[in-house]
C-alpha cells in the first residue's frame, strides 16, 4: 500500500473536498476531437492556488464500445464523461489510469460501478492510495495490446518519469500518443509536481518512447493542449530541472 508523502496528502485532501461534494460543479467538461473517433476531454479540479485546473483524458470510440484513458478526479465528472459516451451510442468497455495520482485514477471506483473493466499496470496496483483503491479486472506488466472494436491501442510502461508507474497509450492508426502527466504541454515552463518523479530515469524514458513510436503526429499531455513535439519539449524541461538540481543527466538510449 502506498504511503502518502505530506505534499501529496495535502493535494489529495484538497481534491477530496471536491470529490465528496456532488453539488459542487466546476467548469463544464470540454471535448476536443483529435480525429478518427478519438476525443480528448478536459475536466477540472481545484488545488491550492489553482482554481479550475484543467485535467485531460482521452476517449476512443469504437463502433459499439469505448475506452477511456485516464479518469477525472471526481465521480461527478466521471459520470459526465460516461453519459457523454452513451449519448454517442457507445458503452464504456475499458478504463485505464496512466499513473496512481488522483487526476488519473480518481474516477475508477465509479467506472467499475458503471460496468467498465479496469486495466492497470502492476506497479500502479501496488502504488494505489487506499482512498482510491480498486481491484483491477486486468493487470499487465510493461505492455498490453488490445482492440476497441476497429481501433488498436497499446499500453506501454517504458520507465519511470512523472511517477514510477507512468504509462503511455499509443494509437497506431491515428498516430496519437496519449502521454498523460508524463508529458508536459507546450505552455509548461517547468515539470510541475515532481514529488513522486523518478528524475534519474525521466529523460531516458522519454527517449525510449520516441524510439519506440517514431511516427507520432499528436501527443496529448495530462494538462494543457495537445501538440506534436511535446516529448522533446518535456525532455528540455527535464534537462532544465536537473541542471537546477545539479543532478547527472542520463544520455543513454537503451
Amino acid at each position: 500500500m502506498k504511503v502518502l508523502p505530506l505534499a501529496v496528502l495535502f493535494l489529495l485532501l484538497t481534491v477530496q473536498h471536491v470529490v465528496a461534494d456532488e453539488a459542487r460543479v466546476l467548469k463544464p467538461i470540454q471535448y476536443q476531437s483529435l480525429g478518427n473517433d478519438v476525443w480528448m476531454y478536459t475536466a477540472y479540479m481545484d488545488i491550492t492556488g489553482y482554481d479550475n485546473y484543467p485535467t485531460n483524458g482521452v476517449i476512443v470510440l469504437g463502433n459499439e464500445s469505448a475506452m477511456i484513458v485516464d479518469l477525472p478526479v471526481s465521480d461527478i465528472y466521471t459520470r459526465y464523461v460516461f453519459d457523454w459516451i452513451e449519448k454517442q451510442g457507445r458503452e464504456v468497455r475499458y478504463v485505464v489510469p496512466q499513473h496512481f495520482h488522483i487526476d488519473s485514477a480518481g474516477g475508477l471506483k465509479y467506472a467499475q460501478k458503471r460496468g467498465a473493466q479496469v486495466l492497470m499496470l502492476d506497479k500502479t496496483q501496488a502504488m494505489q492510495f487506499s482512498e482510491l483503491e480498486v481491484k483491477p479486472d486486468i493487470v499487465f506488466a510493461d505492455e498490453l495490446r488490445l482492440r476497441v472494436d476497429q481501433h488498436d491501442l497499446w499500453l506501454a510502461h517504458l520507465g519511470g518519469g512523472h511517477s514510477a508507474d507512468s504509462v503511455v497509450a499509443w494509437l497506431p492508426q491515428q498516430k496519437i500518443l496519449v502521454g498523460g502527466c508524463l508529458v508536459k504541454s507546450g505552455q509548461s515552463k517547468t515539470l510541475g509536481n515532481t514529488v513522486d518523479a523518478v528524475m534519474d530515469a525521466y529523460a531516458n524514458t522519454l527517449r525510449r518512447i520516441q524510439n519506440r513510436f517514431p511516427d507520432i503526429q499528436t501527443v496529448t499531455p495530462g494538462h494543457g493542449a495537445p501538440a506534436e513535439n511535446l516529448l522533446q519539449h518535456t525532455l528540455g524541461l527535464v534537462q532544465l530541472h536537473q541542471e537546477k538540481q545539479n543532478q547527472p543527466i542520463d544520455m543513454s538510449t537503451d
